[in-house]
C-alpha cells in the first residue's frame, strides 16, 4: 500500500458522504447523481469499535454520564441532540446497503463487527455534521434557498429529469425533505471546508520518489542491497514490491508535499537528498526501501495533491473540534 495517512483522520464528514449520502436501501449501488457532493473523496473505513477516545461504558452505565440516557437522543453535541430516530434511519439504510451489496455475512462474527463497526461509524459522522453546522453558525455561514435550489435543480438534470429523480429516492427510502436536508448539509460542508482550508498554499516543498514495499526488515536489506549493487531500482521494485498502486510502475511514488505521507515514511524521505536510497523504514504497511529522485523547495501542487493537502486540513481541523466538543454518546 502507499505510505498515505489513514486511520482517525479518515472518518467523520467525509464518511457522512459515503454511508450517509449513498447507502439506498433499495439499491444495489448508489444513485451517482444523488451522492451529495462535497468535492473530495470518501475513504476507507475505520476499524473502530469505541469512539475516539471514549472509555469503555462499565455494565448499566452509558458510555457518556452515569444517569441514565434519554432513549429518544443517540447523542448530544455541544447540547445540540441527535435524535434517536435520525441515527436509526441512518443505520439501517447503511446496513441494507452493506447486506444488497453482500459486503458482510451478518450470521458470523465477522460480519457482526463490521455491522456494529459501520453504526459506530454512522454515529461519529452525525456528530461530525453537528460539529459543522455548529461552526457554520458560529461564522456566519449559511446556504440560501436559491443555492439549495439550484443544486437540486442540477442533479434532477443529471438524473434525467423529476421522475427519474424521484425514483432515485424512492431507492434510497428518502424522502424529499429529507434529501433537501442531507444536501444542504454537503453544501453548508463545503463552506466550511473552504473556510478552514483557504490558507493552504499552492507551491510548497515537494520530492520525487519511488519505494519498495516489502513485509520484512530482512526482505527490505535484500532488496536495497540488489539496488546498492548496481542492479535498476524500478526493476527491483516490480520484481519484490508488495505495494499493489505502484509496483508495477518500479514503486514510483510521483511528486508530493509533506503531510500526506504517514509520518515515519514522510520523516525518512524528506530527509534523502537527490539520488540517496533509505536504510529500510518500518511503517503500519511494513518496510520500505525510499529512493528521493528530485527535490523542489517551490513547487506548483497539482489540482489532485492540492485537493488532498485541504481534505487532510479539514480532517486535522474537525479532530480539534471533536477533541474540544462536549459529546455524550448514549449508543454503543
Amino acid at each position: 500500500m502507499n505510505p498515505r495517512l489513514t486511520g482517525a483522520l479518515m472518518i467523520a464528514f467525509l464518511l457522512a458522504v459515503l454511508l450517509l449520502a449513498g447507502c439506498g436501501p433499495a439499491a444495489s449501488t448508489p444513485p451517482p447523481a444523488l451522492n451529495p457532493t462535497n468535492g473530495t473523496t470518501a475513504p476507507a473505513a475505520v476499524a473502530a469499535t469505541a469512539a475516539p477516545g471514549q472509555p469503555a461504558a462499565r455494565p448499566g452505565v452509558t458510555p457518556a454520564a452515569q444517569a441514565p440516557a434519554d432513549p429518544a437522543v443517540a447523542a448530544r453535541v455541544n447540547g445540540e441532540a441527535i435524535l434517536m430516530a435520525d441515527y436509526q434511519r441512518e443505520i439501517a439504510q447503511a446496513r441494507n446497503f452493506l447486506l444488497s451489496e453482500q459486503r458482510v455475512n451478518p450470521n458470523t462474527p465477522e460480519g457482526q463487527q463490521a455491522l456494529q463497526t459501520t453504526y459506530n461509524q454512522v454515529l461519529e459522522a452525525l456528530i461530525a455534521e453537528a460539529l459543522i453546522r455548529q461552526y457554520a453558525q458560529k461564522a456566519g455561514l449559511t446556504v440560501s434557498p436559491d443555492e439549495l435550489t439550484k443544486s437540486i435543480d442540477q442533479l434532477t438534470k443529471e438524473m434525467g429529469g423529476a421522475a427519474e429523480f424521484d425514483k432515485a429516492l424512492s431507492a434510497r427510502g428518502l424522502t424529499r425533505e429529507q434529501f433537501l436536508a442531507e444536501q444542504r448539509d454537503q453544501l453548508l460542508g463545503n463552506k466550511v471546508r473552504d473556510a478552514v482550508t483557504k490558507d493552504v498554499p499552492q507551491t510548497v516543498e515537494q520530492i520525487n520518489a519511488r519505494h519498495i514495499l516489502v513485509q520484512t526488515v530482512d526482505e527490505a536489506v535484500k532488496a536495497a542491497k540488489r539496488v546498492d549493487g548496481g542492479e535498476d531500482f524500478a526493476k527491483v521494485a516490480r520484481e519484490v514490491s508488495k505495494d499493489p498502486t505502484t509496483a508495477k510502475s518500479g514503486g514510483d511514488l510521483g511528486w508530493f508535499p509533506r503531510g500526506l505521507m504517514v509520518p515515519e515514511f514522510e520523516q525518512a524521505a524528506f530527509s534523502l537528498a537527490p539520488k540517496q536510497i533509505s536504510s529500510p523504514v518500518q511503517t503500519q504497511f511494513g518496510w520500505h526501501v525510499i529512493q528521493v529522485l528530485e527535490k523542489d523547495p517551490a513547487r506548483k501542487l497539482s489540482d489532485d495533491k492540492w485537493q488532498e493537502l485541504r481534505q487532510v486540513r479539514f480532517q486535522t481541523w474537525l479532530e480539534e473540534q471533536r477533541d474540544a466538543a462536549k459529546i455524550e454518546r448514549n449508543v454503543n
